[in-house]
């Protein structure tokens, strides 16, 4: 369930359709992660978002806020706080402004 708040933020935020902001609302509840599962920052920043009766799931890059099982809002993870993993061919990257400096690679992926 959603509300007009979710859709209206859904848009302004992330540009997603009314449709794609319900379809990723319905699978954010069933399939995101919930506070207890995360761990270190992450935690912390979740804990920071909730409240009383009030649920924070991380879902593809976005925090999504509900209340009981009716999403009220919609935030992006900053940046500093996704787990993107680099690669060069095979090779993961572990410090990517590092490498970025000694190297200048056409494609990360």
């Amino acid at each position: 369930m959603t509300t007009n708040h979710y859709i209206e933020r859904a848009k302004e935020r992330c540009s997603l359709n009314i449709d794609e902001a319900k379809r990723l609302e319905n699978r954010a509840w069933k399939k995101g992660k919930r506070t207890e599962e995360l761990t270190g920052r992450q935690k912390s920043y979740f804990k920071n978002k909730e409240r009383t009766g009030i649920e924070a799931v991380l879902y593809q890059g976005y925090i999504f806020i509900y209340s009981g099982e009716t999403c009220i809002t919609l935030y992006e993870m900053p940046e500093a706080l996704n787990r993107k993993h680099y690669f060069n061919g095979k090779e993961q990257i572990r410090n990517i402004k590092k490498y970025l400096r000694y190297y200048q690679p056409a494609y990360i992926s």
